[in-house]
């Protein structure tokens, strides 16, 4: 005989507790992404007020008249929310199967657990490497490989403003064409900061076969371990005063590896405070005979300055 559960109490005491916290701390982006999220209200897109070091002030003098440039009108950019969802979903058959209330709540669980590694894929590769579309607009789309072209492939708007019309607003980049050495890292990273040395990069992010080559070949031996254990591959590393990590959505193939000098004072994710990981309680649908629920996330990849961040390209020293 079939026993009755209530799933909803069940997803509540044994799946709810401490899930955002695991969801997010299972791999070094995403906890990086949460760590530097800000969170607030917004709709199909987020305005977002720019930090540009420029065309807010200047010289003149004794009774010139000012003429304030485009690039101070331009003060907001846009960028476009998505949604996302991971699903549990248990079947009559299933529920049928699971004979006692420890079966259940093992299907539970198993069932939360599929949810939580799908989704994670899906923001993961949203965040780092989404065109658009339903999709985020990601790290990769913000900060290109040629300052300008962005994630709708037909022009040179990120944030809804023409980086090919304003200089200020296209990020730093550099075609590679080889392999690449500490010092190519360190004279880019500079050159990614701004002019007096403020506001340099804060992170180092790309693939796993070029950080295992930075790791392996240019990162200075006593940087290998820590406190005598190996560094491996989940940890952040220290690259010349940089973090280093990798994720494998920055994987790049052959040729065309990638490395992001990103500063997260400019570059972040926006959640929606009203749909942050957001659970809907478990529903049976009239004509179907199986149980759901969702956890839903809304948010957007924004960035204030984009002069800031900076992409190496096509670099070779990395292969699969």
């Amino acid at each position: 005989m079939a026993i009755d559960m209530d799933y909803e109490k069940a997803v509540q005491e044994y799946v709810d507790p401490g899930l955002y916290d695991q969801f997010f701390g299972k791999t070094p982006f995403l906890q990086w992404l949460i760590d530097n999220a800000e969170k607030g209200n917004f709709g199909t897109k987020v305005e977002v007020n720019l930090e540009t070091s420029g065309g807010n002030a200047g010289s003149y003098h004794d009774l010139e008249e000012i003429n304030l440039e485009r690039k101070q009108v331009l003060s907001q950019a846009f960028y476009p929310s998505k949604q996302y969802y991971g699903a549990l979903t248990i079947s009559h058959k299933e529920d049928l199967a699971a004979t006692s209330p420890e079966d259940k709540v093992d299907l539970l669980m198993a069932k939360k657990n599929n949810a939580m590694k799908t989704l994670r894929k899906e923001l993961e590769s949203g965040a780092t490497s989404g065109t658009g579309g339903d999709d985020l607009v990601g790290i990769d789309g913000i900060v290109s490989t040629d300052g300008d072209s962005d994630y709708s492939g037909s022009s040179d708007f990120v944030g809804d403003i023409d980086s090919a019309s304003y200089s200020w607003w296209a990020n730093q980049y550099e075609d590679v064409g080889g392999a690449i050495t500490t010092h190519d890292i360190i004279r880019f990273a500079a050159e990614c900061s701004d002019d007096d040395g403020s506001d340099p990069p804060t992170n180092l992010w790309t693939g796993r076969y070029l950080w295992a080559y930075m790791w392996g070949a240019l990162l200075d031996p006593s940087v290998r371990y820590t406190s005598g254990e190996l560094n491996q591959p989940t940890k952040l590393v220290d690259f010349m005063g940089y973090p280093l990590a990798w994720d494998g959505n920055f994987d790049g193939t052959g040729a065309n590896s990638k490395l992001y000098f990103l500063n997260k004072d400019y570059l972040k994710a926006r959640i929606h405070k009203d749909d942050d990981f957001k659970r809907w309680p478990m529903q049976k649908p009239v004509n179907q005979f199986a149980y759901h629920s969702f956890w839903t996330i809304t948010l957007a990849m924004i960035c204030k300055n984009r002069k800031r961040q900076g992409v190496m390209h096509t670099i070779t020293a990395a292969t699969s």
